[in-house]
């Protein structure tokens, strides 16, 4: 990304405007040109096709998830724990619907682009722990009981966090409550199933700093080799 380019950042404004309202499939380089006061021209010299736009904008919104993510985790009373883990997630995802429909692989969001081989979901998942890895990393660290099946606990866990930021298109919102309290209870509930009676110790809130600094440096490789990337075609 280069936030310093004004353009750049109008277009990519648009485009999460547009492709949050139409889909992928049904937004068109022009739309997105016309939207952000440029020209179609002006559009190709910023990016090469509507695939690295989106790809542009899947990388921008995770980066900025990725960050409040991490404030969030970090500041949590029961940081070390994979509750705290996810509440703190789970929080920072009500606040980007964008990511939330990201997450999931919002098939109506990201239409065709999501069956494009080598796509931008493939190459960042490439060389980063699966879930059931990084528990087994908490776990070996003390953040979860040793009697629980590591990847039993991530299947679980994916259930319920895919499960919650899908629950919009399926049941209608009436008296839902307050989602600040759904993620407390979502949280306290894992760390009661998961975590050891003597709480998150110093070992299992390193590791799961580590697995964090983990993610975060994958992340800027992956983005700073796609800048040189694109830097070399223009």
């Amino acid at each position: 990304m280069n936030d310093a380019d004004p353009r750049e950042a109008r277009l990519l404004a648009a485009a999460e405007t547009l492709v949050l309202r139409h889909g992928y499939d049904k937004t068109s380089v022009a739309e997105v040109a016309r939207a952000a006061g440029v020209s179609k021209g002006a559009f190709y010299l910023a990016f090469a096709s509507k695939d690295e736009l989106i790809e542009e904008l899947v990388l921008r919104e995770s980066l900025a998830f990725q960050a409040r993510w991490g404030t969030e985790v970090r500041a949590h009373p029961r940081f070390g724990t994979v509750g705290a883990m996810y509440e703190g997630m789970l929080a920072a995802l009500e606040e980007r619907p964008l990511m939330s429909r990201i997450m999931r692989r919002d098939a109506q969001l990201l239409g065709r682009y999501l069956h494009r081989p080598g796509n931008v979901f493939e190459r960042m998942a490439a060389g980063q722990p699966t879930r059931g890895e990084a528990l087994a990393v908490l776990q070996k660290a003390g953040a979860i009981r040793s009697d629980v099946a590591a990847d039993v606990a991530a299947h679980v866990i994916n259930i319920i966090a895919f499960g919650l930021v899908s629950l919009p298109d399926f049941v209608v919102a009436t008296g839902t409550p307050p989602p600040g309290e759904v993620f407390a209870f979502i949280g306290q509930m894992m760390d009661h199933m998961l975590t050891p009676a003597d709480g998150p110790t110093p070992s299992a809130r390193a590791a799961m700093e580590q697995l964090m600094q983990r993610g975060e440096e994958g992340l800027a490789r992956f983005l700073d080799a796609r800048a040189a990337e694109r830097r070399a075609r223009r």
